[in-house]
């Protein structure tokens, strides 16, 4: 896949200190299956056969500081290219990525990403941990993971979280749009903080293995 120079900017000095309270808490996610998750038409679902959640709802403890924004570009229904980048890396801009024009389908070409990987907690429903990634285009998902990241550096920057890593609430909301009325939206919020060995370790003998490293979602708005 392409490869451009970045410039690290992050305005967080501190960042390698930020990101070693979640070290043990995500180092399960590096091996086992995992399963891909994504919000489509206003649900969390996951997995092949995309199921769904209890109330729509689940908690998990995402690996922040390994979240990744880029481009992914497709073609004709087929991922053909893809350029991310770390937190605190300059993404390049559009006119800067190859050419693989022409493109003849809808909702083809370059598009903004994001994407992380997560450990599902046993709660709200949900019987076991599961290792999942998601991965999505629309804005609504860019804004929520941005908003979730402004988050967790606020309230690391209090010093009240010492050995602690967040767990995130993942929900829908909505917003009224003056065309098509109510659009859902996905959210990502800090609900509590726990240490890691709170975290038990994360079921991977029923993850699927379906999915690439970029899924299409088709924006909401």
């Amino acid at each position: 896949m392409s490869q451009l120079a970045v410039t690290p900017k992050f305005d967080v000095a501190n960042i390698d200190a930020l990101a070693n309270s979640l070290e043990t808490a995500t180092a399960d996610l590096t091996s086992g299956g995992m399963q891909y998750i994504k919000f489509k038409k206003g649900e969390w679902v996951i997995g092949r056969e995309e199921d769904t959640f209890p109330d729509n709802s689940f908690e998990a403890v995402p690996d922040l500081p390994n979240i990744q924004f880029g481009w992914v570009c497709w073609k004709d229904g087929q991922l053909v290219d893809e350029i991310w980048y770390g937190l605190g890396e300059d993404m390049a801009s559009q006119d800067m990525l190859p050419d693989h024009g022409p493109f003849t389908q809808q909702n083809d070409g370059w598009s903004k990403n994001v994407r992380f990987q997560m450990n599902i907690l046993p709660s709200m429903g949900v019987e076991g941990n599961i290792y999942a990634q998601f991965t999505g285009s629309s804005n609504g998902a860019q804004r929520a993971t941005g908003e979730m990241i402004k988050q967790w550096i606020k309230e690391v920057r209090t010093g009240a979280h010492h050995n602690e890593v967040p767990v995130v609430k993942f929900f829908a909301d909505h917003y009224k749009h003056r065309q098509y009325g109510k659009v859902q939206i996905p959210a990502m919020e800090i609900s509590r903080w726990v240490t890691p060995d709170d975290q038990p370790p994360v079921q991977t003998e029923t993850a699927s293995t379906e999915g690439s490293s970029a899924s299409k979602d088709i924006p909401l708005e």
